[in-house]
């Protein structure tokens, strides 16, 4: 998934409709990979609620003129 959930409203059921969605599409043990502008999306918690246990994998940080300033691994 990409940046899609970021765009949703959080008093809307919009997110969860869309984690409902994927977490029936899924086989069991299937995994979902989102990208996120934000280094905390409010709606991971959205994923926990319903039967996922997200984990960060990485974080890339400070961009300045599409220049890589900041690759900060410690936000897993």
């Amino acid at each position: 998934i990409m940046d899609s959930m970021d765009w949703f409203d959080p008093q809307d059921i919009q997110a969860s409709a869309q984690v409902q969605a994927l977490y029936h599409a899924l086989k069991t043990g299937g995994k979902v990979l989102l990208r996120s502008a934000g280094i905390n999306p409010w709606y991971i918690t959205t994923f926990a609620a319903q039967g996922f246990a997200p984990r960060r994998l990485d974080a890339l940080v400070i961009f300045e003129n599409s220049e890589l300033l900041c690759h900060d691994p410690s936000y897993k």
